[in-house]
């Protein structure tokens, strides 16, 4: 799974998806090595939220 990350990471990304696709796998990634509710996680879904809200995917949670 790390490859796989580690690709994506490496990859330009195309569109808002691929954006929202790349901070989602930061957040799975990294989050749990801190405190969810301090900087920059809270930060973080914040723009994830926004970004899945302008593409109209429905991609992200409303609740995250």
């Amino acid at each position: 799974m790390e490859k796989l990350t580690e690709a994506l990471w490496a990859e330009r990304a195309r569109s808002v998806v691929g954006i929202v696709a790349k901070l989602h796998t930061v957040l799975l990634r990294y989050e749990d090595d801190g405190r969810r509710d301090e900087p920059p996680w809270p930060q973080i879904r914040s723009i994830l939220m926004d970004l899945t809200r302008l593409d109209g995917t429905g991609f992200g949670r409303s609740d995250a």
